[in-house]
């Protein structure tokens, strides 16, 4: 881990390594994928003042969860949204201004406001090793892919979209509505990997049903 730039082993046996205003937290997960189970670690980041972050890398996809206190409502902006029970001002601007709202959440306008909170290199919190620098991992050219509810448009082999619809609607089906499943067909399309896809549809219906029960 990188600590003030320098690059320490931690002994994570007692399963965490306190600081100063910040203790970190190593945690085995372990999840079925593609038939077999993997041995995923967690690593969350727990801040005094009430700020818990975890990150953990698994099947390409580095996944970040935060959680944060209640003592924090009406204290974010930015990307993190806007924590005061009010739907309708998440995207706001650094400037104050609300960017995008309802009809308006496109990927495209997602990415737009994404880029008006790119940091700066001289207001970057990272500290970088002699090799590296906020430049040279700042890709400002970068456009992700977009998804397209029209799967012949954003799929155009046809065997790898019906490969896709097999694996995110039902074999041998054709999706009527494929934005319902829409992060399934994305991760396919980024990763090409099944197992990742398969994964992302059994959340998805698991955060459905959760919903549906509350």
């Amino acid at each position: 881990i990188l600590i003030d730039g320098a690059l320490q082993n931690l002994d994570f046996s007692s399963g965490s390594v306190e600081f100063h205003n910040l203790v970190i937290e190593r945690e085995l997960n372990q999840k079925v994928m593609g038939g077999t189970e993997d041995e995923i670690y967690i690593f969350y980041m727990r801040f005094r003042r009430g700020i818990r972050v975890g990150i953990r890398l698994s099947k390409k996809i580095l996944l970040i969860q935060l959680e944060i206190d209640s003592g924090f409502r009406n204290g974010t902006l930015g990307l993190l949204g806007t924590f005061n029970d009010n739907q309708n001002d998440e995207f706001v601007l650094p400037n104050g201004t609300v960017f995008i709202s309802g009809a308006s959440q496109t990927d495209q306008n997602l990415h737009l406001y994404g880029l008006h909170w790119r940091t700066q290199e001289i207001s970057s919190l990272f500290k970088y090793d002699g090799t590296q620098s906020w430049s040279s991992i700042n890709n400002l050219t970068f456009v992700p892919l977009f998804f397209n509810p029209n799967l012949t448009a954003f799929i155009p082999n046809a065997t790898i979209r019906r490969y896709a619809q097999d694996i995110c609607y039902g074999e041998g089906l054709n999706d009527p509505t494929p934005e319902q499943r829409k992060p399934c067909y994305f991760d396919f399309s980024v990763t090409f990997d099944a197992d990742i896809a398969n994964d992302t549809e059994k959340t998805l219906k698991t955060i459905d049903t959760a919903k549906k029960t509350l």
